[in-house]
This record gives C-alpha cells, sequence and structure tokens, in this order.
C-alpha cells in the first residue's frame, strides 16, 4: 500500500505520461502553464477562521488539498469559478489549484493565464474523465477534490470540508472513507423551471446509503423501482449531519489520492457515467470503502441549461449509462411510467385524437403523484409541473439507454465483420497445399 502513495511518473516536456497499468487511458500531448500564487494574493486573503462549533484548529495537519477544475468552453464562467476558489479561508501553502483546459477553442486558457493557478492544455477535448486523470498525474496533495467550471464556492468550502475528514476519524490517512462530497445549491438569483426542478428533485444530490436508497443498485427491478417510488414519496430534505452515501457526483467530490490511484483514476472511455464508475470500481476494490457527504460544503452550480438542453443531455448519455451498468454487471434501469404514458396516448389516439392530446396533458401529475403531494405540502404551485419535467426526464433515459444498446449492437457486429473480413484474407492468402 506504501507503493499507492507514491506520485505517478513525472511527464516529459509537452506530453503528459500516463503510468502503466492505467487502464482506458489516453496519452495526449498538453501545454503546462504555471504561475507561483503572487504574495499579495496571499497576504490580502483573510486568516482560516476556527470552525462553527468553535474548536481550536491546528491548521498545519490539515491535509493538502488539491483541487482540479475541468474546463471546456467556458470563458464566460472560469474567471468566477477561480476567484471563488482563490478566496478560500484555507492555508495558502496547504492547497493548490490546477485547471485542466480540455481543448477548448475559446479564451478559456488566455482568461485561465491570468491567475495564479496551474494550467495543463489539452490539444483536442477528450471528455470530463480524460481530463481529471490529468489532473490526478500533475497533483501533490493528499486528497484530489474535483471541480467543474461552472461552479463556485463560499469561502469557508474547502475548509468545510477538510474538517469533514478530520470528523471521519482522519479520514485521509485511514482506509474507511473512500470519498466526501459536498453539497449542492443552486444560485439564489437563478429563477428558470430547470434549475428550480433539479433543486427540488434533488438531481445532483447523491441518494444516501440509509433507508430506501440502499436498493437503487439492486438487480432486481421491481426492488429498485419500489426503492425509486419510496425515495420519491418519503422526500426528505438534505441531511445536516455528514451521512454515508450510496456514490458520489462529478463536480462535487473529492478522493484521498491513494484511492483513486488504487482504481488508475477514471475510466477516459466514458463521457458520461464517469462518476458512478469510479465509485463503483472504488468499493470493489475495498468493500470496507464508504463515500460521505458534508452539508455544510456547499457548492454553487449553475447548469445554466434550458429545458431541451437538460432533455437532450439524458439522451446522448445514454450509450456511456448503458456501458457503465455493463461494466459494474447491473441491469440498466427501466422507468414503467413514461412507457405507460406512451401506450395510454397511443392507443387514445386511434380512438379521439383531441382526447389523447388532453390525456397527454393531464396525466403525469398522477403518474408521479408525489409532485401533487409536495405542492401541496410545500405550498409550491410551481411543483405540479414538475411532474412533466420527470417524464421528460425519464423518457429520454429509456430512449438513450435504448439507443445505446442499437449502437453498441452495430459496433459489436462491424468488428464480427472485420474479423471475418481478415480471417478470410489471411486464409486466402495461406499457400495451397
Amino acid at each position: 500500500m506504501a507503493g499507492l502513495l507514491q506520485p505517478l511518473l513525472g511527464a516529459r516536456d509537452g506530453e503528459v505520461q500516463m503510468s502503466d497499468g492505467l487502464a482506458n487511458r489516453i496519452t495526449a500531448p498538453v501545454q503546462e502553464h504555471q504561475m507561483t500564487r503572487r504574495a499579495d494574493t496571499i497576504s490580502s486573503s483573510p486568516e482560516p477562521s476556527a470552525p462553527e462549533d468553535g474548536a481550536a484548529d491546528d491548521f498545519s495537519q490539515l491535509p493538502f488539498m488539491s483541487i482540479v477544475v475541468c474546463a471546456y468552453n467556458s470563458e464566460r464562467l472560469i474567471a468566477r469559478a477561480i476567484e471563488s476558489l482563490l478566496s478560500q479561508k484555507y492555508p495558502a501553502e496547504r492547497y493548490e489549484i490546477l485547471v485542466v483546459d480540455d481543448g477548448s477553442s475559446d479564451r478559456t486558457a488566455e482568461i485561465v493565464q491570468n491567475y495564479p493557478v496551474r494550467l495543463i492544455r489539452h490539444p483536442t477535448n477528450l471528455g470530463v474523465a480524460a481530463a481529471r486523470n490529468t489532473g490526478l498525474e500533475h497533483i501533490s496533495g493528499d486528497i484530489y477534490v474535483c471541480f467543474d467550471d461552472d461552479c463556485i464556492v463560499e469561502p469557508r468550502w474547502l475548509l468545510q470540508l477538510a474538517k469533514g475528514y478530520r470528523q471521519l476519524a482522519e479520514g485521509y490517512r485511514q482506509s474507511h472513507v473512500g470519498g466526501v462530497g459536498s453539497a449542492v445549491r443552486i444560485p439564489p438569483e437563478e429563477h428558470s423551471l430547470v434549475a428550480r426542478f433539479t433543486a427540488a428533485a434533488n438531481t445532483f444530490a447523491p441518494p444516501p446509503l440509509s433507508g430506501p436508497g440502499k436498493n437503487l443498485l439492486n438487480n432486481n427491478l421491481l426492488k429498485r423501482f419500489l426503492s425509486y417510488v419510496a425515495c420519491q414519496i418519503k422526500y426528505e430534505q438534505p441531511s445536516s449531519h455528514i451521512e454515508p452515501l450510496v456514490h458520489l457526483y462529478a463536480g462535487t467530490a473529492s478522493f484521498p489520492v491513494s484511492v483513486l490511484r488504487l482504481v488508475n483514476g477514471w475510466d477516459a472511455s466514458l463521457r458520461a457515467a464517469e462518476d458512478l464508475d469510479v465509485c463503483a470500481r472504488i468499493v470493489r476494490a475495498n468493500p470496507s470503502l464508504r463515500f460521505y457527504g458534508v452539508p455544510t460544503a456547499t457548492v454553487v452550480h449553475d447548469p445554466g441549461m434550458s429545458l431541451k438542453q437538460f432533455v437532450r443531455r439524458e439522451y446522448v448519455r445514454g450509450v456511456d449509462r448503458l456501458k457503465y451498468y455493463r461494466g459494474i454487471q447491473l441491469t440498466p434501469p427501466f422507468f414503467p411510467l413514461p412507457v405507460l404514458w406512451i401506450a395510454i396516448t397511443v392507443c387514445v389516439a386511434f380512438i379521439n385524437p383531441l382526447l389523447s392530446f388532453s390525456l397527454a396533458v393531464i396525466m403525469p401529475p398522477f403518474l408521479y403523484p408525489w409532485w401533487l403531494l409536495r405542492a401541496g405540502r410545500e405550498r409550491r404551485p410551481s411543483n405540479f409541473i414538475f411532474a412533466h419535467f420527470q417524464l421528460a426526464e425519464e423518457a429520454a433515459t429509456l430512449l438513450g439507454i435504448l439507443r445505446g444498446y442499437v449502437m453498441l449492437r452495430r459496433e459489436r457486429n462491424g468488428l464480427s465483420i472485420g474479423q471475418a473480413t481478415a480471417d478470410n484474407i489471411s486464409r486466402r492468402d495461406e499457400p495451397c497445399g
């Protein structure tokens, strides 16, 4: 295990050199720019204050945190993300910021170079998993902190995250903590229906390991569906205490570096679900590891998506989701309610098209009655429309997975045809007799 704590092989000039045995990695030429943190930036930062519980902290004992920001065509957002990270009430000598520009074609890299952070550039877009792996190759900290370009954080975020590790019995030094995640909220000025739906549905909040959420990764589809319904009906506000989670999500996750190197980082062949995949492989490599959420470490996430972009995202991710479920030998999710909605709408359309249209609009709140319950309980009429959003999200997910089946079958058939052609050519070239 001691070898896992050693740094990975260094990179030659102009190249990211992946260490031996890293599965599904991509060796990509990069450009690295580094600026030492300016003295005026450090001196102007407020001194770290004690955690809210009043306990004194020895800041020299805090873990060294490596924040890896994955950016792609983010000239509009990257400055505020970096500025929020530079303003952390955390000892400047105990954390570093590394930005991986994943092949941006806009001014992202130019803007990043104005700040005292390290910049590594991919010549082409390789995907977020490859960008996170590049970060893993270049960091020097104890904890790898994932961060995305569309996020900002409050000044005490990093301190609260470190405090979470310490409350977990110095988890970054021991073997029971596989990772720690932050809480997510939307910007207070964000009023779009998509943002309000993702907040109300806890779209970016991993399910807790206790309660009905523990069966969401069960291979029995009936148990999974019943757990899904139970989670929806028994909706609870996010916990105010550190709690174990099923897995961690994307830009709100952090991991001990030794744990990530144990599983060779992220699977760069996945453009989506790479966060779920790395968590599954961590638990498979060491079943004693657990993931935890720290509600006092808050990330403000502004996806800035329209309804069309939100639905399309679920559809496009279908292929990689299918690869992920196959990789962990789990049956892909099946949402029966969109199928029921389509079946009823189509059947009624043969009898009365106008009635069919009316049913299509009216049915979602009755298929997803928990939104009706929450609309009344929380006195938020807007929750009524969220049933339609959930229907669209689940339908897009199903169609995306179906598209994944088709594409993977075509790839497999194409490989079979190619192999058969190669075999025929080989036999034809063999000498007679």
